[in-house]
């Protein structure tokens, strides 16, 4: 997997070298830049062999000889025992498994988008509409920052390498910002892992000097423009060429030290710092114990930060299938030809055996043989079957998970089932891309509090959402993400559920004509619902507000009675204020006065007609309604009270509470 490296000019760059507090109380701001260098460059000059190694997992994943473009350079000097590494020679997989490994995982878990959603922990009502608003804030950042699609880049990353990391902070205009992190790209004291918990990370990347020096929070500053100018430039990697200019890069180092507690309990703030060379950019408290960065794991380890990634753990069947595959290709090469043995002293011309097919040769004496030879035995392509199947294994695949195929005619029903069975035996990677989305949640918080952004939410009607309007308080909140399944992202399985909604009765046939056309079951959804909807939009806005809001004449009266005494039931359960509560009765008993002028109207319009001249027609008073019946509604609606715009009935009377 990779070529060990031990060198005495690696082992001279320890860890524990000189001037590398850059996180103690009593270090000067100045020096603070300095002294965060010497710490990064103490561990990369320890890590050649496992960015080597890093460097050969991508290239096995991806098939291709080059790597990401910050394997090319170093903050250190390159020690002369890396030199070996210039004789290495890649040959991309003859069989990819770890691809095709790859592409499933993909498709299976990190295509998934778990919903997330603000819970609150305890409070009123308000609490519970403050959560609703939070929940479409974050969805709103979500996409603004294309967080979804990031969060894709960072499951390969995590295959790859192990982990796969997202920034979310407010950059350096204070507008939130998401930056992917490589793994190669952040800098950890792994010994300080195994003794406990991490106390400080940092990030190191490779940016060129010119476009440093157009940065707004460069030039307008003489004396970082001067540091810049000044900064070393980087080293060589793992490139052995000489046609790469390294004076335009030098390195900009990020790092963090968190708030830590002491034994009475009190807090000590950390320091945040970005350096160029030994001259620090920015210095400021860190009131935080985490950095601002969200990790995805692929397979965690006991010891140690970083966690194990795909080749990592079947590199070494990879590399006996390619080493059968082309063994197997040379046998066939140089041992699969046919051969024809003459006999010595037979009369045979070789030029008639093999001049055309169905020719026509003599010979005297024997006859000549025609041999087959078999270059490799059915046992060699059982092994190599062998191989091929526990690499799936390794992984907890199968076939059908690789080849992504379902038995054919099966509902909807029968798919989430076999999506279930399948995803429990990736029940860890779930969790973690849970996780993982949980982390950027709370990032987003925390950089909203600081830069107050405005973001839009999409849809069929956007939404400038304010986070200066929302009430965020991490004691009544927290989040919670919720997987969400992969039925309704197949088109294959809308048009069964189009298909399902007909033979249910639940949509007319030109209905389902005109949905099979374009399967937007979700758009039928939200019209279908949309009076039950406006129905729980009115509770909301009462319980919400304080302002009632009448029933309107055309709603279906069971349904809504039904809605509103549960929602009443439901408000009670959580202590609602009563005089909330009231108004729910209130709506509640404008339903039931709707509902019975309705029946009212309807038991009159069928009572039989007077017969023409008897003294019922004849005391029948001009309009045509009959004597007792019910008045007629405005605007010629029958069964509608008589009342003003924005007027209900008003709610009976109940007891007093007791006690």
């Amino acid at each position: 997997m990779a070529i060990a490296v031990a060198s005495s000019e690696v082992s001279q760059g320890a860890i524990g070298r000189p001037n590398t507090d850059w996180f103690g109380e009593d270090v000067e701001e100045s020096d603070r830049g300095r002294r965060l260098r010497n710490w990064m460059d103490g561990i990369e000059n320890t890590s050649w062999s496992k960015r080597w190694a890093s460097l050969v997992f991508y290239r096995y994943m991806t098939g291709r000889t080059t790597g990401p473009i910050g394997y090319n350079y170093s903050s250190t000097a390159r020690p002369g025992a890396a030199n070996i590494y210039s004789r290495a020679i890649f040959e991309a997989p003859r069989y990819n498994v770890l691809a095709q490994c790859n592409d499933a995982l993909a498709n299976r878990v990190y295509k998934s988008r778990p919903f997330l959603q603000v819970c609150p922990i305890d409070g009123d009502f308000t609490t519970r509409f403050d959560a609703r608003s939070l929940t479409q804030y974050m969805d709103a950042v979500f996409y603004s920052l294309h967080l979804w699609e990031m969060v894709e880049l960072c499951g390969f990353d995590s295959r790859i390498w192990g982990d796969g990391f997202l920034k979310i902070d407010n950059g350096v205009n204070n507008h939130l910002t998401a930056t992917r992190i490589l793994s190669d790209e952040i800098v950890v004291d792994e010994n300080e892992c195994n003794t406990g918990k991490l106390s400080r990370l940092g990030i190191r990347v490779f940016v060129s000097r010119k476009e440093m020096l157009q940065q707004p929070y460069i030039k307008n500053d003489p004396k970082a423009v001067d540091a810049v100018k000044r900064a070393p430039k980087s080293n060589n990697g793992f490139y052995f060429g000489g046609d790469i200019d390294y004076t335009d890069v030098i390195v900009l180092r990020e790092g963090w030290s968190f708030c830590q507690k002491d034994t009475d309990g009190n807090e000590i703030p950390g320091y945040h710092i970005i350096a160029v060379g030994d001259y620090t950019l920015k210095c400021e408290e860190w009131l935080r114990d985490h950095a601002p960065i969200a990790r995805l794991p692929f397979k965690l380890m006991p010891t140690g930060y970083f966690s194990q990634g795909m080749p990592e753990m079947a590199l070494g069947l990879q590399r006996e299938l390619d080493r059968t595959m082309a063994a197997n290709w040379e046998n066939r090469r140089r041992a699969a030809w046919p051969r024809i043995g003459i006999a010595q002293g037979s009369n045979v011309d070789p030029g008639k055996l093999g001049d055309k097919s169905n020719g026509i040769y003599y010979y005297t004496g024997t006859k000549p043989e025609f041999d087959f030879p078999m270059a490799t035995p059915p046992e060699q392509f059982q092994y190599e079957e062998s191989i091929i199947r526990r690499i799936k294994e390794v992984f907890r695949l199968n076939d059908q998970q690789m080849q992504g195929a379902r038995p054919k005619a099966i509902s909807g029903k029968a798919v989430n089932l076999i999506d279930e069975l399948d995803d429990a035996a990736h029940a860890d990677l779930f969790q973690h891309m849970e996780d993982f989305v949980e982390q950027i949640g709370n990032l987003i918080i925390e950089a909203s509090e600081d830069s107050k952004p405005k973001v839009t939410l999409p849809g069929r009607q956007a939404q400038l959402i304010d986070w200066a309007s929302l009430n965020w308080d991490e004691k009544k909140f927290y989040l919670r993400p919720f997987p969400v399944g992969r039925l309704s992202q197949s088109i294959a399985v809308r048009q069964e559920q189009i298909r399902t909604w007909y033979a249910e009765g639940a949509i007319s046939k030109q209905t389902k004509m005109r949905l099979e056309q374009v399967p937007d079951t979700d758009g039928y959804q939200s019209l279908a619902n949309a009076a039950q909807d406006f129905i729980e939009m009115q509770l909301d806005e009462m319980i919400q507000t304080g302002k009632y809001q009448p029933p309107e004449p055309w709603v279906d009266v069971d349904a809504a009675m039904e809605t509103a005494q549960a929602r009443y039931c439901y408000e009670r359960t959580l202590k609602t204020p009563q005089d909330r509560t009231d108004m729910v009765l209130r709506y509640i008993s404008a339903l039931d006065e709707l509902k019975s002028a309705a029946g009212a109207a309807m038991q009159g319009a069928m009572a039989p007609a007077p017969a023409p001249g008897s003294p019922e027609a004849m005391a029948m008073p001009p309009g045509g309604a009959a004597p007792g019946a019910p008045p007629i509604a405005p605007a010629g609606i029958p069964g509608l009270p008589n009342l003003q715009p924005g007027q209900a009935p008003a709610p009976p009377a109940f007891p007093a509470p007791q006690g």
